[in-house]
């Protein structure tokens, strides 16, 4: 997760209205949101059905571990769902939560621990959809996203964030891409920021779809964000190979930190209440 597009007025603003898009407790069925695109089939998904404490389905995720967010600066180390005493990834009443929490004692320097959860899945196109509600708490930086498969080289490889979450601003969601061409670095990042009221209370369903020809961002079924195919290479378009989803939530970091970090939100949660995959 590589965002720094700054909250200011000179973006893209939406407004979204208030939902409570979320799976019931306990049910097993999977319902297609009213959202999902005509043409599209389910090929994939993590409903959380779990009512009493569990961990995560690891045959569907797997955890990425270490420290400094990889070039974002950020404050956590990531570890496994539990390490010693602390719990990071567990699902229960059908959520998936994630803590970004502060141990007693620091790891490996870091006084936060969070959880960052890719599925072992690829996709190339489709519809992703998540229903997710946002932590409470300054400097929290959750995220719903995409990286390549066989990533080598950022941002040559391509970056999609489905939806981004910034603590310190409680209603704003950002979607962005990152390519070669289009990202923070060089100042020409293609991106939205979106007031989402009640992100941190309710429920919002967060989904991109991808084919061919460009990349659309929803939010409760509204499109906010669209980035086309110019159709001149893979410095603008590297979105034709395989990409896997990632959750997270970060502490601090070059966005996540812009107004500092409140030690007092802690443990903050973030909650999924399921994750689905769609390709036609």
């Amino acid at each position: 997760m590589k965002s720094k597009l700054l909250l200011s007025a000179g973006i893209l603003v939406a407004i979204v209205g208030a939902s409570c898009a979320h799976r019931p407790a306990g049910s097993t069925q999977v319902k297609d949101s009213p959202y999902v695109p005509a043409g599209y089939k389910l090929v994939w998904h993590d409903e959380f059905d779990s009512e009493a404490k569990a961990l995560p389905d690891t045959t569907k995720w797997e955890y990425q571990l270490g420290g400094g967010g990889w070039g974002n600066h950020e404050l956590q180390y990531y570890v496994p769902a539990v390490l010693g005493q602390d719990t990071v990834a567990f699902v229960e009443d059908g959520i998936l939560n994630i803590v970004a929490r502060m141990p007693q004692t620091p790891v490996d320097g870091h006084k936060y621990l969070s959880a960052r959860m890719n599925s072992k899945q690829n996709w190339t196109y489709g519809y992703f959809e998540a229903s997710l509600k946002m932590p409470v708490g300054r400097g929290t930086w959750p995220a719903f996203w995409m990286l390549p498969q066989d990533v080598k080289s950022w941002p040559l490889d391509g970056e999609i964030d489905i939806m981004e979450h910034v603590g310190s601003h409680p209603d704003s969601i950002l979607v962005t891409v990152h390519t070669q061409k289009y990202n923070h670095i060089i100042g020409t990042q293609k991106g939205v920021h979106v007031i989402t009221p009640h992100s941190q209370s309710q429920f919002h369903t967060y989904a991109l779809e991808w084919t061919a020809q460009e990349i659309k961002g929803f939010i409760d079924g509204k499109q906010c964000f669209t980035y086309p195919n110019e159709g001149t290479g893979k410095e603008v378009w590297p979105f034709d190979a395989p990409f896997h989803l990632l959750l997270n939530q970060a502490v601090g970091g070059g966005l996540g930190g812009l107004k500092g970090v409140d030690d007092a939100c802690f443990p903050a949660v973030y909650q999924i209440g399921y994750v689905r995959v769609y390709q036609k």
